[in-house]
C-alpha cells in the first residue's frame, strides 16, 4: 500500500513537472503575451501610485517698500524654485487646525531663494478659517486675542511683527489635512512704517495657481459710464428749470402787487 501512494505521488510530481515544462518553453507566445501584460499593469499602477502623490503647487508673492529689510525686491518663487515642505499644522487643540507653518527651502545651484510663511488663530481661540485679521503680532509669540504672523523672505525675518492678514479661502479634505489656501498679507517690523506686501496660495492636488490681477475697466465702458452721467446732469436741470421759471414769475407778480 505504501508503495502504491509513493508510485502515485511521484507519477503526480512528474506530471506536474512536465506540465510546467510545456508551459514556459511548449508555448514562448503565451509566455511572452503574460510577461507583456505584466509589465503593463506594473507600469499602470505606477502610473497610478505618482498621481495619487502629486506634490503640491505653491506660488508666494511679495514687494517691499523702501526700507523693508525682509523683502528688499521684488519676490515670485513657486515649487519649481524651492524645496517645499509642509504644511505643517499645529492641531495642539484637539479638532482644531490653528497655526500652519509652510516651508519653501534652497534648492541649487544658486541656492538664494527660500521663504517661511507662517499664520495662526490660535490665541483668537478657532481653527484657521476664511476672513481678514487685524492687528497681529509675530505668530510665535502672539498674546492673547491676538492673530498671528511671520514672513521670512531669503533667511530675512522680523523680531516683533505688526500688521494684518487676509485668508481669502481655506479648504480641508479632510479633518486636519489641508487642501487648499489662499491668503494675502501685510508685514510691518520692529514697528517700523514699510511693509513687506504679497500673497501666498498652497494646492494639495498639484495644480498650477496663478494671481489673476485685478479687473481692468475698459476705456470706451469708462467712456460711456461719463457720458451717461452728464445726460443725466442735463436732464435733471431741463426738468427742474421750468418749475423755477414758474416761481420766478409767481413771484415777480406778487411783487407788483
Amino acid at each position: 500500500m505504501f508503495m502504491r501512494v509513493k508510485r502515485s505521488l511521484e507519477k503526480r510530481s512528474a506530471s506536474r513537472q512536465v506540465d510546467t515544462g510545456l508551459r514556459a518553453n511548449g508555448n514562448p507566445g503565451r509566455a511572452s503575451l503574460l510577461r507583456a501584460t505584466g509589465l503593463l499593469l506594473a507600469s499602470i499602477a505606477a502610473v497610478c501610485l505618482v498621481r495619487a502623490e502629486a506634490a503640491p503647487s505653491v506660488r508666494f508673492e511679495a514687494s517691499s517698500d523702501p526700507g523693508d529689510f525682509v523683502g528688499g525686491r521684488p519676490r515670485l518663487y513657486t515649487q519649481t524654485d524651492v524645496d517645499f515642505q509642509g504644511p505643517f499644522l499645529d492641531q495642539s487643540t484637539p479638532g482644531r487646525a490653528d497655526y500652519a507653518m509652510f516651508f519653501m527651502g534652497s534648492i541649487g545651484p544658486s541656492f538664494d531663494k527660500n521663504a517661511i510663511i507662517v499664520v495662526s488663530t490660535r490665541q483668537l481661540g478657532h481653527e484657521l478659517r476664511q476672513g481678514s485679521y487685524s492687528p497681529v503680532e509675530r505668530a510665535a509669540f502672539a498674546s492673547p486675542g491676538m492673530a498671528g504672523l511671520d514672513i521670512s523672505v531669503d533667511s530675512a525675518g522680523c523680531n516683533s511683527v505688526a500688521g494684518a492678514f487676509t485668508i481669502r479661502d481655506i479648504r480641508w479634505s479632510a479633518p486636519g489635512t489641508l487642501a487648499y489656501f489662499d491668503f494675502d498679507f501685510e508685514q510691518h517690523c520692529e514697528g517700523r512704517s514699510p511693509a513687506l506686501r504679497g500673497r501666498f496660495a498652497y494646492d494639495a492636488s498639484g495644480a498650477s495657481i496663478s494671481f489673476a490681477p485685478p479687473a481692468q475697466i475698459p476705456a470706451s465702458t469708462i467712456g460711456s459710464i461719463a457720458a451717461t452721467s452728464i445726460l443725466l446732469v442735463l436732464t435733471t436741470a431741463l426738468i427742474r428749470l421750468p418749475k423755477d421759471r414758474s416761481k420766478a414769475r409767481s413771484t415777480a407778480i406778487s411783487s407788483k402787487d
